[in-house]
């Protein structure tokens, strides 16, 4: 069924097309009484089912007479205008019964009576459902109900029953408008009120007729339980097996001309809110909160007031957000929708629906776009502090040449607290952030290794970074909420270069100098050619202050060095005043920190060894071991001899030796006397202490130094002379010894040992176990001299000088008997 537009209720035979169609289809479901056939007296045509479209009230026997699917309200019941009413009615307009119609539909009473024939005659029976539905959304369709009764007789039993409906559709509910007495709406159920049930809608005639709104917006269709309701006049449904009880009734839909609708769409780029919607014609303001950036969202969609009127929807302002589109869809024929924003987060938008757009039966949808303004801030560090105190930076965000945002650090911080801050960023516009000299004295920004970061809470965002410029541009997109930090490190200086103050090794040698930060080498130079102040230096004129760089050496030439063949060491200077001065040695790489203003010139030495020679010359050659203790790294004692014997060295040679002060000491040997001690140096650096028996040797890089030590053997004219009285001597007499020794020189003769054995038939013991001794001439006397050591190991006559004599007197017995 498609209803038509009638513009002159109640006559209603205008009958004009209406825009949009609407179609309206109705349908049965949920038959409760099904599969009844002809053998069981029920008339074919039916579909075996207990409700069904079209059939006449008189139909009887097996056979169901045919009636029209669609006729006006006023064929059956004889309703009338009155008991009608159309949408948005004037109070008693009524409608058309002769031209308005309704879809006829039969109940039959005979299905109850076959398959449940102990159903009590005034039961409420449920028979089917029947749905309606709409080609496109109604809001508050009218069902207008004719009919709703009828009356049954055999023999003398008469039965009444009527079609009653309840709506079961989840949010809808009924309103009566108007009807006969006997139609009743209670809640959400249409009946029948008369107590004795009939077909007439005229009052007292038993049957219903009338008019009655579902109540709902935007829905496509609903659903009417039917029932069959007897008013219990005979016992049985079917009342004889000849006759086929039935309600034949209509049902007609009137729905409301399709005032425009409205729905605000909000689509948030770059973030999510709530967004606020005011309007004209009607449109309740409305808020819709965005869950998703990016992702469209529909506000409730709003009915106008009247149609044809030019419609304004506004949208409020809200803080952090742009509008930057509206555009509408659905608008009636040939209507426009004119948008006005400003692309600011601080002026409202809107859009204009010219009348023709607001037309009935439109259904627009706007969709407002609002785009996140992206922030923007730019700040400074300085975490090794400013080369010059007074040192300061201005921060700034531009577009184009004009300055949006600026501030400037203050103070002494490393992490300065002003920050330039622009909030109102437009997403997809270049801007340009800096940083300019400032401060007293004016910053060199040179002074400085620069370098930048972002960060960005938006997930995902970008975070742009570089260095080495003191600028960068900054294209924003929606969200983007930007943390910019300029970093400005104290530049400082490093160069590092090359000593050989003894030459190379090997003709050919060469050594790289390089200057790194961790694996990177970031400067780097190689020695050439044969001299010993190499002019090639590797120079880092941005090392960054707090940074560590390493600083070393590496083989390089052809053949290439061998850095164990040189002794190493390293010393930097600086010439900023009081700054850091490394040095140390026996390494090829170091590692420095340069602090601001440091400028460091680091050299690398590469001495060649050398090595030390001992040479022993004994006046006259001897077997005799000399002793030396040493002094110096690479040195240890030794001794040597001056012999033919090959067992002992003449010579000792220590190679390999770093350049350096060194000493060798000859330990003083009884009997042989230092003549002479001399050391070849090429440049005469070491020198020489014959009293001390020191060498003292300055040895220089890729020296070779010999020291020849002679010593000269001591001669002495010892004699010795003994003396016995009396002689002859008699047995058992006491025969005293002269023993007396005398050195007539040239040399001394100190620690000469003198030895006196006695012969048979003496005891030197008694009388007496010591002699008696006495010294001139320098010489000097033991303390005291046993018998025993005289005549055992040996008296030691530890001063006997040139010239000196020493006399010992010793008294032995005489023990030998017989003749001699």
């Amino acid at each position: 069924m498609t209803p038509r537009h009638n513009s002159n209720n109640p006559a209603g035979d205008t009958m004009l097309v209406r825009t949009p169609v609407v179609t309206v289809t109705f349908s049965l479901t949920n038959q409760q009484f099904t599969g009844l056939t002809s053998g069981q007296g029920y008339p074919g045509g039916t579909g075996g089912n207990a409700v069904f479209f079209g059939g006449n009230a008189s139909s009887s026997g097996s056979t169901v007479v045919a009636g029209p699917l669609y006729v006006n309200l006023g064929s059956i019941g004889e309703g009338v205008a009155s008991q009608f009413t159309s949408v948005n009615p004037t109070a008693g307009q009524g409608i058309s019964t002769a031209i308005n119609a309704g879809m006829r539909m039969s109940v039959s009473a005979k299905a109850i009576a076959l398959q449940t024939p102990a159903t009590p005659t005034t039961a409420r029976v449920r028979m089917a459902d029947l749905v309606v539905s709409f080609s496109a959304p109604v809001t508050d369709p009218i069902l207008h109900l004719a009919g709703l009764g009828a009356f049954s007789s055999s023999d003398d039993e008469a039965l009444g029953f009527s079609t009653e409906f309840d709506l079961v559709t989840p949010g809808l509910t009924l309103t009566r408008l108007s009807g006969g007495n006997s139609f009743v709406v209670s809640g959400n159920q249409i009946s029948n009120g008369s107590s004795s049930l009939n077909a007439s809608c005229v009052t007292g005639g038993g049957g219903a007729c009338g008019s009655v709104r579902v109540n709902g917006t935007g829905f496509g269709s609903l659903i009417l339980r039917v029932f069959l309701r007897g008013d219990g006049g005979a016992t049985n449904w079917g009342l004889s097996s000849t006759n086929f009880p039935s309600d034949v009734s209509l049902v007609g839909v009137s729905v409301a001309e399709p005032t425009p609708m409205l729905t605000v769409r909000k689509t948030s780029e770059g973030g999510t809110g709530t967004f606020d919607f005011t309007g004209t014609n009607g449109y309740t303001a409305t808020a819709v909160t965005t869950t998703v950036a990016g992702t469209p969202v529909a506000g409730t969609t709003r009915t106008l007031t009247t149609a044809g009127v030019a419609t304004t929807i506004t949208e409020a302002a809200i803080a952090g957000y742009r509008l930057t589109n509206i555009s509408c869809t659905g608008l009636g024929a040939g209507g426009t929708a004119t948008p006005t924003y400003t692309n600011n987060a601080t002026v409202a938008g809107s859009v204009v629906l010219d009348a023709a757009a607001t037309a009935l039966g439109s259904n627009i949808q706007c969709t407002f776009t609002n785009t996140r303004n992206a922030a923007i801030r730019l700040r400074k560090a300085l975490p090794g502090g400013r080369v010059i105190t007074g040192n300061q930076f201005g921060l700034e965000i531009r577009e184009g040449s004009t300055v949006l945002a600026t501030a400037t650090t203050t103070g002494a911080s490393t992490t300065p607290a002003e920050v330039a801050t622009l909030t109102s960023a437009v997403a997809g516009t270049p801007y340009n952030l800096r940083e300019v000299a400032a401060g007293s004295p004016q910053t060199v920004l040179a002074d400085y290794v620069v370098s930048y970061a972002c960060t960005n809470t938006r997930v995902g965002g970008q975070t742009p970074s570089g260095s080495g410029i003191t600028f960068f541009d900054i294209t924003p997109v929606a969200g983007d909420d930007l943390t910019c930090t300029f970093t400005n490190q104290p530049r400082a200086t490093l160069r590092l270069r090359k000593t050989l103050p003894g030459g190379r090794a090997v003709a050919g040698n060469q050594f790289q100098l390089e200057i790194r930060e961790g694996s990177t080498v970031l400067a780097t130079a190689t020695t050439t050619g044969t001299g010993t102040t190499p002019t090639e230096v590797a120079t880092l004129t941005s090392a960054v202050a707090g940074t560590t760089y390493n600083l070393r050496e590496v083989a390089a030439g052809s053949p290439p060095a061998v850095l164990a063949d040189y002794v190493v060491s390293y010393t930097c200077t600086n010439t900023r005043a009081g700054g850091q001065t490394p040095s140390g040695s026996g390494i090829t790489f170091f590692d420095i920190t340069p602090v601001a203003g440091d400028n460091l010139t680091c050299t690398i030495e590469n001495a060649l060894r050398g090595s030390i020679t001992i040479v022993k010359d004994a006046v006259p050659n001897n077997a005799q071991d000399f002793a030396f203790t040493t002094t110096g790294t690479g040195l240890s004692s030794f001794s040597l001899d001056d012999d033919a014997d090959a067992t002992l060295s003449s010579t000792r040679t220590f190679s390999n030796l770093a350049p350096g002060s060194y000493s060798v000491t000859e330990t003083a040997l009884p009997g042989w006397t230092l003549t002479g001690l001399t050391c070849t140096d090429p440049d005469g650096g070491s020198t020489v202490n014959v009293a001390g028996r020191a060498a003292n040797i300055d040895l220089d890089a890729g020296e070779n130094i010999t020291c020849t030590y002679t010593n000269t053997l001591q001669q002495a004219d010892v004699r010795v002379q003994k003396t016995a009285t009396p002689n002859p001597a008699l047995s058992g007499g006491v025969v005293t010894y002269t023993i007396t020794v005398t050195n007539a020189g040239p040399a001394a003769a100190n620690g000469t040992v003198l030895t006196d054995s006695p012969g048979a038939g003496l005891n030197c013991s008694t009388p007496s176990t010591t002699a008696a001794c006495t010294a001139t001439g320098g010489a000097a006397c033991p303390a005291t001299v046993p018998v025993s050591t005289l005549t055992g190991s040996g008296m030691t006559i530890a001063t006997l000088p040139a010239g000196g004599q020493v006399a010992l007197t010793l008294q032995c017995t005489v023990t030998a008997t017989g003749l001699p």
